[in-house]
């Protein structure tokens, strides 16, 4: 028998402009929510990656008691820029094995046999009202580089949905369907913990290289972002 189960799940990170120093602060949030729905792929390993979704939203920075939503801004930040790293995993998958236990629980035992993963990059940059020039240059840079990032994330997807291809996954439950559902999750943690490890340490990396280049350098915005990706690349070169 082979079911397919989505979850999705989501990485969120924040990037910070401020008015007196500039320093990223990475905030982590993992949601995981699941839906039970029936599908298959052609290939053992599938990937699919949506257009980045940017949104750009102003806000009062004098006026923070109003019923419109505002950024979490800390003292002395102008600007904020938030992105997720999320993904839905479509897996299939045959049962092994199966029995009733003495708890008159159903035991599943699956062996993963295709993955599908769906990437989407919603980027929301929030700007103050009449903004500094040197403010949106700045969230500009941060929101480029998310997407250059998430650009190149197919490979890292790709990796983490085939490191389940084959393998085995148990649980139990009330019903075939819900021990399948539990088994499943343990499959998803595995291939999201790898994608959104990779992804979120890459774009963090950029982000602490690029805040440093702004600092010191005080260049063009986009120069300061394809500079930060070099030295990245170098670096990463010499530790091989």
């Amino acid at each position: 028998m082979v079911i397919a189960s989505i979850f999705v799940s989501t990485f969120k990170q924040t990037a910070f402009k401020q008015i007196a120093s500039k320093q990223i602060a990475l905030v982590i949030i993992l949601a995981l929510i699941q839906t039970f729905t029936y599908g298959c792929s052609s290939s053992d390993v599938s990937v699919e990656r949506k257009k980045p979704d940017i949104k750009i939203r102003y806000f009062d920075p004098k006026n923070f008691e109003g019923k419109s939503p505002v950024p979490n801004l800390q003292p002395g930040e102008s600007a904020l820029t938030e992105w997720e790293f999320g993904c839905q995993t479509n897996f299939d998958f045959d049962i092994v094995e199966e029995s009733r236990m003495s708890t008159g629980k159903t035991f599943v035992r699956l062996k993963v046999k295709k993955v599908k993963i769906i990437l989407n990059a919603p980027i929301l940059v929030w700007l103050p009202k009449n903004p500094a020039p040197d403010v949106v240059a700045h969230e500009k840079g941060h929101q480029d580089i998310c997407t250059r990032v998430y650009s190149e994330s197919d490979e890292t997807a790709r990796k983490a949905a085939q490191s389940v291809v084959g393998r085995s996954f148990e649980s139990e439950g009330d019903t075939r369907e819900e021990a399948c559902k539990k088994a499943l999750i343990q499959a998803q943690e595995v291939v999201c913990a790898i994608y959104h490890q990779d992804v979120s340490d890459y774009a963090g990396c950029i982000s602490e290289i690029y805040d440093s280049l702004d600092e010191a350098e005080k260049g063009e915005a986009h120069e300061l972002v394809s500079k930060a990706f070099s030295n990245y690349k170098r670096v990463s070169d010499q530790k091989k």
